[in-house]
């Protein structure tokens, strides 16, 4: 997973837990560079914000308020679900857990197994991804944006949640209760295939088509996208090269007639075997 073109990168998080210890609500930050840009996300008394600011000069601020918290949301209900598991492996290799606090959960339309190591924090591997938890020695400081009308306020999008006492022993560091290691639901050992990903047909060239909302149109196929589309050329390989299509999808619509000769045209130009005469598009992947 990349955020703002980063794949690794640090959330910073209060677990705010109620006086009878029974729900979680979260305040924290996380905060991206993005070539002359820095981002940050703020989660406060439920309410979700953005900061925009230029790298050189943080004192230019825009802040926007954001209608979901993005997939992090998920992560209290999938550790109420966690299942204890005996064993797990990824790739064919047995990951170790010394603690013997292993569990499998489900974030994010992933699968993920945890390691639990009492105040040290825990780790969640996945075939492609891993979340270390390291406990700080204090709370963070999280202060909420300005905006420049003050009677500007963001609306609350997220609530405290209902968590089971494993749940909140991971979020604070406490000891998994005995009773409840018991009482969880014992799963076999968990196989997870390690997160490589090879072409099983012939790779070929490859050009992708943004969606509407740009406004900037060039002649030329090009290197790069005209918008944010993730790091595709990492996650192609059955792309020999990859191109992308810069179209004026303001003033026309996927249906009109001048855009999509433009379509054709660029998806003709990508291979040789492409027949122009018969507009025939070969060995070519939209």
């Amino acid at each position: 997973m990349k955020i703002h073109g980063q794949s690794e990168f640090d959330v910073f998080a209060n677990p705010v837990v109620s006086t009878d210890k029974e729900s979680v609500l979260y305040n924290g930050y996380a905060t991206f560079v993005e070539e002359d840009t820095q981002f940050k996300y703020v989660l406060l008394d439920g309410a979700f914000y953005v900061v925009e600011s230029p790298v050189k000069d943080s004192s230019k601020q825009t802040v926007r308020c954001l209608s979901a918290a993005m997939p992090f949301d998920s992560i209290l209900p999938a550790l109420n679900e966690a299942t204890r598991i005996p064993s797990v492996s990824l790739g064919g290799e047995t990951i170790e857990c010394s603690s013997g606090d292993l569990f499998k959960a489900s974030f994010g339309g992933a699968s993920f197994a945890l390691c639990a190591s009492g105040g040290d924090g825990f780790t969640a591997f996945s075939s492609d991804m891993i979340i270390d938890v390291e406990y700080l020695d204090k709370p963070v400081s999280v202060s909420k944006p300005q905006f420049s009308d003050k009677s500007v306020s963001c609306s609350t999008v997220e609530t405290a949640t209902s968590v089971t006492s494993t749940t909140l022993a991971l979020l604070t560091g406490g000891i998994i209760p005995a009773s409840t290691s018991r009482n969880l639901k014992i799963a076999e050992h968990m196989t997870m295939e390690a997160s490589t990903c090879e072409c099983k047909s012939t790779p070929r060239p490859c050009i992708f088509f943004h969606g509407i909302g740009n406004k900037k149109e060039k002649a030329e196929l090009q290197d790069k996208p005209c918008a944010r589309m993730g790091s595709i050329d990492d996650h192609a390989p059955c792309c020999s090269t990859v191109k992308y299509a810069w179209l004026n999808t303001m003033d026309y619509g996927w249906n009109s007639d001048y855009l999509q000769q433009k379509f054709c045209d660029h998806a003709l130009s990508m291979s040789d075997s492409s027949d122009q005469d018969s507009t025939t598009i070969g060995d070519t992947i939209i």
